[in-house]
């Protein structure tokens, strides 16, 4: 009862029913509350998942939100978010494909890509519960998005995936002619903890069968039940919340890092830098092409180098969410030997030890010091003398100091560190007949000196009484210590002179250099010259983390040296190529090897007669010289020859080839067996330096068997971004595995190579892997057979096998299943042990794609060639690069204002062209399109007018005429 007087407050009650799977705000608002670094991505598509989709045919995938037309710029990273109920996920990677359409869910019609592919710099969030590693993992992401029906066999080798088409995981096949089918949408992590096959993979999230009738499948981790990646699990109306977002970072992918430089380079080590980036994660280097290491600071270095070598390093940076491009490269040169370029005297000596000494030790028990060079084991010959080397750089200034000695050990591992195991030696004693040699700032006493050199070599403790009275000497520490021994402690490596003047005591001595406290943790102690503060044999210095360089080299000299060897005579080249050359010369005596160089570069190093050199550009002349190499020194190089490559005969014969540049050459082998550590061994490898993308890729393979010429083209839209891709596959090195159909597809080949020529707008086949294969067609290729070898095949993986690399025809003319399918070349069997395989057009005995022909051995000439066109920039798509339009003063957003030559209209025999002001145009003429001279036939100033000219008449050929344009 409510008493008169007292009122109620008007309040409103609201109720909320809460169930199971209810959740508030939208996909959007919730993965933002979950993952803060979300908040740097836009939008791409939201998708509330029906319980049967089937997005097929002319029905496209109902995206609640499609941003997939308004979005602007540029994008690096992509993130999927799957949400069912209150379970979520959300994983980002690199871009695979910069069309956000792409990034979408495949579609057979609207979107008609299908990827199976390792991703890149993979994060992963998850919610509590959902069984799924989070976490950064940088290359065992892997996604299988496609509209087609797929099997659960292993068909691209993906590791930790189920070999045996037992189940559905993270490693199932396409079948690429069932499509529209089932549908797959699926991100991965093969390789959880990155320790490769025989590890643990795992499923991110998984939306299966939106593409065909039926429950659709939707998973968060692996299936605990049944097959890992939910194919079959027909659970998606069980979940009244779940809705996948895509997502795209607009951040710009990463500069690549500027201000490559180099910061020192010695004859053993060296050290580069670059600007440091903002929000850098780490620093990926490449030495030779070849990623090198990681670093997380902007600075990479290498000791133990070899003298005079050469190489070139590049960098690109890693950020939270993106990965920059490779710098240029920048070439390292080792500089020659420094001892024997600042001491006269050794180049008749040899080195036993060299040693890029660490900042610290300890080098005690089991731990030696790490000598990048250590001939004791296998140095036989009798030594007269030694001598040791030290050069300190601190960045500021380079100090070195030799000092040689008559031999005090003949035994040469005892003339290393001192080791209280591997080597317990104490030498403390004078030594005779030393030779100083320094560099001008090493306060050092050079020169001569007979009875005052003593050596304080001993791995222990020592103290500073002058236990053994040597002249000079005082108790602290300088060069005459006490208290030592063969045990484990500080360690001295410690040469002096006790009597610069050779006055006896009374006069002065100094430290000629020393290394000390090797022996303990902590940074050692390195000098040259007296330690002017502090004690003079730089005991308790602990300074050698102040040096960039620091090396030592232990050398002895044989008896009866060698003098320098003579200049190389008679180079001469032979079995010149398009790609290499081969070089002979008349062999020096004291010569153990020889270097080589290619316009003034030394290129190969270790060299003995005849050297094959790679890698030479084709139809290019190059300047080439040799150099002799032994105990006393190096000569100087040879006076340069001519090297003259010749052309490559594709650019001769087919005249769409001419936009192509070239990426590989193969001279193709007999039995090649590329797999494991052993390379494809291109002659001609340019995939490092073709970095602005390209439009089509082409194959080119000449035969020839002492009697025939054979030769095939064919070229065809991109099937990959990735220019390693596009070459021969190798289980190490470009572990792919493709049957793919390939589009636009032009055929160009002799009248005997028995292949069909002409364009194909979507029948072409690659069928590119390392692995060995079966004859099956599972892939459902039409025209294929399930009983040969042909374009069909199938049970290919990325591992090591009898390898294809083969392109066909697989509906010659066009009419689908039952017509008429044929291989266009073929090269098998270069990752296994049977001789190769090579062939043109379909085999016309046994199986049509030439495996198991071992025929290699029968032709002469077998060269490979894969060229792209690569795209230069042309905002106006008109076939002419944005730089040459500036040459030519036309307009670059204008397709139709570059001139061409064109037979004027009505005026038969006259060829016109247009022109613009303060240009100059000149007409040229050949018969050939690769004659060395062309001929002047017209030439005038630009006005804005169109200029005409009648060319001379040509009876006997055909005629090609350019317009060169240049600035007046």
């Amino acid at each position: 009862m409510i008493s008169d007087g007292m009122r109620i407050k008007p309040s409103i009650l609201i109720f909320i029913a809460v169930f199971p799977g209810f959740v508030t705000g939208t996909p959007l608002d919730r993965l933002l509350a979950n993952v803060d670094e979300a908040g740097s991505f836009d939008l791409l598509y939201e998708l509330e998942i029906p319980d049967d989709g089937v997005f097929q045919n002319t029905t496209p995938v109902p995206y609640k939100v499609d941003n997939s037309g308004s979005l602007t710029g540029s994008f690096n990273r992509v993130g999927y978010y799957l949400e069912r109920n209150e379970e979520w996920v959300f994983v980002v990677m690199d871009v695979f494909d910069f069309d956000p359409v792409h990034l979408g869910i495949p579609h057979h019609q609207y979107n008609p890509v299908s990827y199976q592919q390792v991703v890149t710099n993979m994060r992963v969030w998850a919610s509590t519960g959902a069984n799924v590693s989070t976490g950064i993992f940088a290359n065992t992401g892997n996604i299988e998005f496609w509209s087609n029906n797929y099997g659960n066999n292993n068909a691209s080798g993906v590791p930790n995936a189920d070999q045996g088409g037992n189940r559905y995981d993270w490693g199932d096949a396409i079948n690429v002619m069932a499509n529209p089918g089932y549908g797959s949408f699926q991100v991965h992590n093969h390789d959880i903890d990155g320790q490769g096959t025989n590890t643990q993979g795992e499923v991110i999230l998984a939306y299966n069968n939106w593409g065909s009738g039926g429950i659709d499948d939707i998973g968060i981790g692996s299936r605990p039940t049944s097959d890992p990646d939910w194919t079959f699990a027909g659970n998606a109306n069980t979940f009244t919340n779940k809705n996948l977002l895509i997502l795209v970072s607009p951040v710009p992918k990463p500069e690549s890092p500027t201000g490559l430089r180099t910061v020192f380079v010695s004859d053993t080590s060296y050290e580069v830098a670059w600007d440091a980036v903002s929000n850098a994660v780490e620093y990926i280097v490449y030495r030779d092409g070849i990623e090198w290491s990681r670093v997380t600071d902007n600075t990479f270095g290498e000791t133990c180098q070899l003298a005079g070598s050469f190489f070139d390093i590049d960098v690109r940076v890693v950020t939270a969410f993106g990965l920059s491009s490779r710098t240029n490269p920048l070439r390292v040169v080792m500089d020659t030997d420094h001892v024997t370029a600042r001491v006269p005297e050794a180049v008749n000596f040899e080195t036993l030890y060299s040693l890029d000494i660490p900042s610290g030790g300890p080098f005690v028990g089991t731990n030696t010091a790490p000598y990048c060079e250590n001939r004791a084991g296998v140095f036989t010959q009798n030594y007269d003398r030694i001598a040791y080397y030290l050069e300190l750089d601190d960045g500021l200034s380079n100090t070195w100091v030799y000092a040689s000695m008559d031999a005090f050990s003949l035994f040469p591992e005892r003339l290393a560190l001192p080791h209280h195991m591997d080597n317990p030696v104490s030498f403390a004693e004078i030594v005779s007949n030393l030779h100083v040699f320094a560099s001008d700032n090493a306060n050092v006493t050079t020169g001569e000196f007979a009875h005052t050199g003593n050596i304080e070599f001993w791995p222990s403790n020592y103290n500073g009484s002058n236990e053994l009275g040597v002249p000079n000497a005082t108790s602290v520490w300088d060069f005459g210590d006490g208290g030592f021994s063969t045990a484990q402690g500080y360690g001295s490596f410690q040469v002096h002179n006790h009597d610069i003047d050779g006055e006896g005591p009374g006069n002065i001595g100094e430290t000629l250099f020393a290394y000390n406290r090797w022996g303990q943790e902590g940074s050692s102690d390195l000098g040259i010259g007296n330690n002017p503060t502090g004690e003079l044999d730089w005991t308790f210095a602990q300074n050698a983390g102040q040096y960039q360089v620091r090396s030592l080299r232990i050398l002895v000299r044989p008896s009866g040296a060698a003098p320098v060897p003579e200049v190389p005579a008679n180079v001469a080249q032979s079995g010149t190529v398009f790609c290499q050359t081969t070089l002979n010369w008349d062999m020096v005596p004291f010569a153990t090897n020889y270097v080589i160089a290619v316009d003034g570069t030394p290129i190969v190093t270790n060299a003995v007669p005849p050297v094959t050199i790679d890698n030479l550009m084709a139809d290019t002349t190059y300047g080439v010289s040799v150099a002799a190499v032994g105990p006393g020194g190096m000569s100087v190089f040879s006076e340069p020859i001519d090297v003259t490559t010749p052309i490559i005969s594709v650019f001769d014969r087919v005249t769409e080839v001419l936009d192509f540049e070239v990426v590989y050459a193969l001279q193709i082998e007999d039995n090649a067996q590329y797999r494991n550590q052993n390379p494809v061994a291109y002659c001609l490898n340019r995939s490092s330096e073709l970095t602005n993308g390209y439009d089509r890729i082409a194959y080119y393979l000449e035969l020839n068997d002492g009697v025939v010429d054979q030769w095939v083209y064919v070229s065809m839209d991109p099937f990959t971004t990735n220019i390693t891709e596009v070459g021969l596959p190798h289980n190490v090195d470009n572990p792919v595995a493709l049957q793919r159909v390939v589009s636009n597809m032009t055929v160009i080949a002799s009248s005997n190579a028995n292949v069909t020529t002409g364009q194909f707008e979507s029948t072409g086949l690659i069928e590119f892997w390392p692995s060995n294969y079966a004859q099956e067609n599972s892939g459902n290729i039409p025209n294929a057979s399930d009983t040969a070898w042909d374009f069909g095949d199938g049970g290919f993986g990325i591992g090591a096998g009898h390898g294809s690399f083969q392109v066909h025809n697989f509906d010659i003319d066009g009419e689908g299943t039952n017509t008429m399918g044929e291989t266009i070349f073929a090269y098998n069997a270069w990752g296994a042990s049977p001789v190769d395989a090579l062939g043109i057009g379909s085999r016309p005995v046994n199986n049509p794609d030439w495996t198991f022909a071992g025929n290699t051995p029968s032709y002469q000439l077998r060269n490979l060639f894969v060229l792209v066109r690569v795209m230069d920039g042309d905002r106006d798509q008109d076939g002419v690069s944005d730089a040459d339009e500036a040459i030519a003063g036309t307009n670059p957003d204008d397709p139709n204002s570059f001139p061409h030559l064109a037979v004027a209209p009505g005026l038969d025999g006259v060829i016109s062209f247009s022109t613009v002001s303060d240009r100059f145009y000149r007409v040229v003429s050949a018969t050939t399109l690769h004659d060395q001279v062309w001929v002047e036939v017209f030439a005038v100033g630009g006005d804005g007018t169109e200029k005409m000219f009648t060319p001379p008449l040509n009876t006997d050929s055909r005629t090609y005429y350019r317009l060169l344009i240049s600035e007046n």
